[in-house]
């Protein structure tokens, strides 16, 4: 894999020959979260970045930048909808993502079933670094490390710092804790060379692509995500504008090992 390509291409690289002959079949862009699902049944989710239209939080856009005209999505070639993951904008590249995701499916090779807290590995009073806030493991890990989390939105909890000023809690940590919508907004990339001395980095959230190839090279060590058990009922969460606590039920969390 070139060292040099974002992890976005590697994504798209990696899965090119998976995708052909594949279709979609139905496309959810939720409040919080967008689904794809394919002609396989199989589907895959990617967080949905917020947006905002004056004051009322549920406008969407007038005009949604998603093909070159407006159209339908669905029907079209898997191929196409994965190449979207490569786009500058953020919505297109979370349907690349989900797209990714649903061509993923059910990952091989030594995967473990169940939350992050199982199989993630912690030593007592390390430094320990979480890059979007992952309010479930916030107490069990600071319990034991010294945790500084980074987040977009410092409203959402005290002592949060912002995005911005990552690179350097990664330069000098133990464990990086990412989010996967990282790769999302474009950040992943610089985020993994901040944490290259790091002794175990996780990629973890639904949006994570359970996709060893595309990380080969890099610190990652752990990826941590979702499996869509029930797609009709993950469709339909995320036409209603619900997010992990609401699919959490219809879906399988998976941890593989690099």
């Amino acid at each position: 894999m070139d060292a040099e390509k974002s992890i976005a291409d590697r994504i798209a690289d990696t899965l090119a020959s998976v995708c052909l002959g594949r279709q979609i079949v139905d496309v959810r862009l939720g409040l919080r979260y967008v689904c794809v699902r394919l002609d396989n049944g199989n589907c895959g989710l990617a967080y949905r970045f917020p947006e905002r239209q004056g004051c009322d939080d549920f406008a969407l856009p007038v005009r949604i930048p998603l093909g070159p005209e407006d159209g339908h999505i669905t029907g079209r070639e898997a191929a196409e909808l994965l190449s979207w993951i490569q786009r500058d904008n953020l919505l297109p590249r979370a349907v690349g993502l989900a797209t990714a995701n649903a061509l993923i499916g059910s990952p091989g090779g030594d995967v473990v079933p169940g939350d992050i807290r199982s199989i993630l590995e912690l030593r007592e009073a390390e430094d320990v670094v979480m890059i979007g806030y992952f309010e479930p493991l916030v107490q069990s890990i600071s319990d034991r490390c010294n945790l500084q989390i980074y987040e977009i939105d410092t409203s959402r909890a005290p002592d949060l710092n912002e995005a911005t000023d990552a690179n350097k809690g990664l330069a000098s940590c133990n464990v990086a804790l990412i989010t996967s919508t990282a790769i999302i907004n474009g950040t992943m990339d610089h985020l993994l060379r901040a944490a290259a001395s790091c002794r175990e980095v996780a990629i973890l959230g639904p949006s994570t692509p359970l996709l060893h190839e595309a990380f080969r090279g890099t610190p990652v060590t752990l990826l941590s995500g979702v499996v869509v058990a029930d797609d009709e009922a993950a469709l339909r969460v995320v036409s209603e504008g619900g997010g992990m606590r609401q699919f959490k039920p219809y879906v399988r969390k998976v941890n593989v090992r690099l």
